[in-house]
């Protein structure tokens, strides 16, 4: 069911177990942003809600970047307007986005964010 009507949650569980037995310390500073789903306007106020946000922030600042932000996506469908403005937004400052359509993409951004260089691949603490 959840597969049907929910895949960019099945493909968010996807990359953040990947993210647990790959990059340990990359998942415990890692989140999903629940800013999606239908609310009235009054909860949206209340609870700050921004249109445009995306579904993850790596918040593990590297070499020129202060974090990365990952919108998921099921084809067809792409990024709002919203979405678009605010990843500008947030790469004006510093941050890195992107939007993956799958798992493989996923880990594809994962890895070049944080270079060939990097040690820790696998770490587990």
């Amino acid at each position: 069911m959840a597969n049907r009507q929910y895949p960019e949650t099945v493909l968010m569980h996807q990359f953040f177990n990947w993210l647990f037995y790959q990059y340990r310390y990359l998942y415990n500073a890692s989140f999903h942003i629940p800013n999606e789903g239908k609310r009235s306007r009054y909860v949206a106020n209340l609870m700050h809600l921004k249109a445009g946000i995306p579904d993850i922030l790596i918040a593990y600042p590297i070499r020129n970047h202060a974090g990365l932000f990952i919108e998921l996506k099921i084809k067809p469908n792409k990024p709002s307007k919203h979405q678009i403005e605010m990843m500008k937004i947030f790469e004006d400052n510093g941050y890195k986005c992107a939007v993956c359509y799958s798992l493989d993409e996923c880990m594809t951004v994962v890895n070049n964010y944080l270079g060939a260089e990097d040690d820790r691949q696998c770490a587990v603490s």
